[in-house]
């Protein structure tokens, strides 16, 4: 009966909004003695804010949900074994820097963990995934914020310094860590090594990914963060993807 009400008298409406949703809800609510407008005004008052609200929560649910195809994509091919979110970054990516200092509060809103995997682009990028995952089966599997920092500006930040140096000052990265060097690893921890980047060109190829930072949701949904307009606004998306 409400909604017969509604459907006749929402395109006609020369009332007031109030007045329409008391009228509304009357024919449900109301007993006969109530049909005096001003006392059904007064009567149906807790209804009318209950009945907007309800109003205004649906409507907000509808605009705000993460959209496919939009905020996030589904991927071609599932990927096994995926965390239940993993960042793919790469030393060389100057926004991947910018995102680190930001992954521990992306963390709290989404109460997740964030996995990383480093890309495998090309050569260049391998070269630092080696890096990456020599700190990795050190430091079992999460090394400290110092070492990623360190290793960022060591290969974002101009240098002059020759060939023999720059092999110096990485080493010293390693060091300073209380890590081994990339060509200090013997060859099991090589073999260790080697394992995790084929891991990471799995996952490269399954997700035809081409652009980073990138988050990969439940190993089935690549978040857009392109379409998103804060930090909070990702997290957001990554949070409704982990209930799907």
């Amino acid at each position: 009966m409400l909604i017969a009400i509604i459907n006749y008298i929402a395109p006609h409406q020369t009332i007031s909004r109030e007045l329409f949703i008391i009228v509304a809800i009357s024919t449900i609510v109301c007993p006969p003695f109530l049909h005096d407008l001003r006392i059904m005004k007064h009567f149906l008052k807790p209804f009318i804010v209950i009945f907007s609200m309800l109003i205004m929560v649906t409507g907000c649910n509808g605009a705000d949900a993460p959209k496919q195809g939009k905020h996030y994509t589904v991927l071609p091919t599932a990927i096994t074994n995926a965390p239940q979110v993993l960042e793919v970054f790469s030393f060389g990516c100057g926004h991947c820097r910018t995102m680190e200092t930001i992954i521990p509060e992306m963390e709290k809103q989404t109460n997740t963990k964030i996995e990383k995997m480093h890309a495998t682009f090309d050569r260049g990028s391998q070269m630092l995934a080696f890096m990456y995952y020599t700190a990795v089966i050190q430091t079992e599997g999460k090394p400290s914020e110092k070492f990623m920092d360190d290793l960022f500006g060591y290969i974002q930040e101009p240098s002059n310094a020759s060939e023999e140096e720059r092999k110096s000052q990485l080493e010293n990265i390693y060091k300073n860590n209380n890590l081994k060097t990339p060509y200090a690893l013997s060859d099991s921890e090589q073999k260790e090594v080697v394992a995790k980047m084929e891991y990471a060109d799995k996952v490269m190829q399954e997700s035809q990914l081409n652009a980073i930072p990138a988050f990969i949701v439940g190993g089935k949904y690549l978040v857009n963060t392109g379409a998103h307009e804060s930090i909070e606004d990702i997290s957001t998306t990554i949070s409704h993807l982990l209930t799907l």
